[in-house]
C-alpha cells in the first residue's frame, strides 16, 4: 500500500480511466451508500469521502451542467409504471414477436387503444390474455387427465 500519496495518485489515474457518465453513477452510490452507513451509525473507511469527490469531480469535467444533476432528478422521480405498451414492449413481455401481438390484436385476443394514431396495449390487456393462457392450460391438462 505505501505511502498516502502513493494511494491517491492510484485513486486518481482510476477515477480518470473512468468516463464521466460512469463516473456520475459511481458517485451517486457512493453518496447514497455513504448517506445509508451514517443513518445506520456504521464508520465509513478512510478516504471515502476523498474518492467520492474525485468521482464527483470527474463526472463535471469537460461537461455542460453536471451529469450529477440529472441521475439526482431522476432518483428523485417519482417512480411510474407504464399502463400502456407499444407492441414491441408487449412482445417482449409475452415472449413473442412483434408480428404475433399484431395477429392476437386482429384476431381480437388482445385489445389494442389508440394514443394520437399509435397504437399501444394496456397493460391490464396482457394481464387478462396471461391469464386466459394459464386457464386453457389447466383445462387442457385436466382432459388430458380424464383420457
Amino acid at each position: 500500500m505505501g505511502n498516502p500519496s502513493h494511494r491517491l495518485a492510484e485513486r486518481d489515474l482510476l477515477v480518470l480511466e473512468v468516463t464521466p457518465e460512469a463516473a456520475g453513477h459511481i458517485a451517486v452510490a457512493l453518496l447514497l451508500h455513504a448517506k445509508e452507513a451514517r443513518k445506520a451509525a456504521l464508520d465509513l473507511p478512510v478516504g471515502l469521502d476523498d474518492l467520492t469527490t474525485a468521482f464527483v469531480n470527474r463526472a463535471r469535467r469537460g461537461q455542460d451542467g453536471s451529469p450529477l444533476q440529472d441521475l439526482w432528478k431522476v432518483r428523485q422521480a417519482a417512480v411510474v409504471t407504464p399502463r400502456l405498451l407499444t407492441y414491441a414492449d408487449t412482445a417482449k413481455a409475452l415472449g413473442v414477436g412483434e408480428s404475433t401481438v399484431k395477429r392476437l390484436v386482429r384476431r381480437g385476443d388482445i385489445t389494442a387503444v389508440h394514443v394520437l394514431g399509435a397504437a399501444r396495449i394496456p397493460v391490464a390487456e396482457v394481464d387478462a390474455y396471461i391469464t386466459r393462457l394459464l386457464e386453457e392450460d389447466s383445462h387442457t391438462d385436466k382432459d388430458n387427465e380424464a383420457c
